[in-house]
Parts: structure tokens; sequence; C-alpha cells
């Protein structure tokens, strides 16, 4: 008689849907969902990411609004260092500030790489900053395939000055809210996705909404071109 043959189950898979009822099922529970570790490693497609015994500073800061300067940009760098703003070749500069523990930022992650393969050829510039350790970092890059710069290990003066301070307390993961924004020549912010990703943004339309935005500011800066 042959061995009975066990079927191995399914790996799961998540989507947008079910991060969301993990977030939602811990709020419930615990309170704060992030401090509980929703996108905790369980849930987190984008890294894995070490336990770093430091804790947040627990204050909120604004998002950078469309005019506000974008601060020098400070951290270590896997493929940098980045691009700055109106450097030649660079008519739009797309600042990702992003987290491992929000699974949205792994959700949407191959959305920015396709941003990246349509829009580089056309003078638009890409850079991601955390304050995730460099072996998190390093993670994410080599599962989605990231070649342009991304920032590690950013203090909490960054995380703040970029205007992605999360407020909640926790894990030094948690300092930040996800955040990206599209920078003109000048340095100044054009625009924001308003913490999509932070709100849970459905990908599809946080995909959309980059899509458009990136292609309304380019023609705008080509019509202001003498």
């Amino acid at each position: 008689m042959g061995a009975t043959r066990v079927a191995t189950p399914p790996r799961p898979v998540i989507t947008p849907a079910s991060a969301a009822k993990v977030c939602a099922v811990l709020a419930a529970v615990g309170g704060l969902f992030v401090a509980l570790g929703c996108g905790s490693e369980a849930n987190q497609p984008g890294a894995n990411t070490p336990s770093i015994p430091k804790q947040t500073t627990g204050k909120a800061t604004p998002a950078l609004k469309p005019g506000d300067l974008l601060p020098p940009l400070d951290a270590n760098w896997i493929n940098g260092p980045p691009p700055k703003p109106g450097s030649p070749g660079v008519r739009l500069l797309v600042v990702d500030v992003w987290a491992a523990w929000c699974p949205y930022c792994g959700l949407t992650a191959p959305a920015t790489a396709r941003a990246h393969t349509k829009y580089a050829g056309r003078g638009v510039a890409f850079v991601s900053i955390t304050n995730m350790s460099r072996e998190a970092v390093e993670t994410h890059v080599k599962q989605f395939s990231v070649p342009w710069a991304n920032g590690y290990e950013a203090g909490a003066e960054m995380v703040a000055a970029l205007g992605a301070g999360s407020g909640m307390p926790g894990p030094a993961d948690y300092e930040i809210a996800p955040t990206l924004y599209l920078v003109g020549p000048d340095g100044r912010v054009r625009w924001t996705d308003t913490r999509g990703r932070f709100r849970h943004v459905e990908p599809e339309k946080w995909e959309k909404e980059l899509d458009a935005a990136i292609e309304a500011e380019l023609t705008k800066l080509q019509m202001s071109q003498p």
C-alpha cells in the first residue's frame, strides 16, 4: 500500500482587504493598531525587519504642502546618493518616505516600480527614504528590484522635516507615516499623496492617482518652458 499523500495548504496571500481587516481587528482589541503590531512581519510583503530597541518620539508632524521646500535628504544610501531636484536631466523628483511596518507600502511597491519604468526616460527621478535598518532596506530593494536610491536609518529629525512623523508610540519603526511627494526642479513640493498608504487607500486607486499626478506635473512643466 502506498504512502498517503497529505496536501499542503496554500500559503496565505496578503491583499488590501486582508491587511485592512487585520488592522481593524487589532484596533478593536488593543486600541492603537501599530502598537500591537499591524504590519508586523506576518503582514509585510516588503521587508524582514529586525527588532530595534529604540522608541518613537511620539511626535506627529504635518505633511509638507505644495509649495513647501523639500529638506536636504540625510540618510545612509543604497543605490545612492540620490539626485537633487533640478539636477541635469531631472524634471521631477518622486520622494517616497516609507516604512516596512506598513503593509500598504509593500502592496504598492510594484506600482512605484511601474511608475519608474514608465517615467524614468521622461526626466522623472525616484528616491526612497526610511528610518529602517540597512538589512530591511536591502530586503525590500531585492524583493521589488528597486534600482533607484534608497536611504536607510534616517533620524527622527529627518522624518519630522519630511512631514512624515506618525505621532504613534512604540518601536522606532513606527516613527514614519508613509508619505510620497512630487518635487519640482525648484526643490518645492508640487503634489503629495496625502499619506494614502497610511490611510489604506486601495493600491489600484493609489497607483492611478500617482500616475495622473506625474502626467499632470510633467505637462505643467512643459507648458511653463519658454
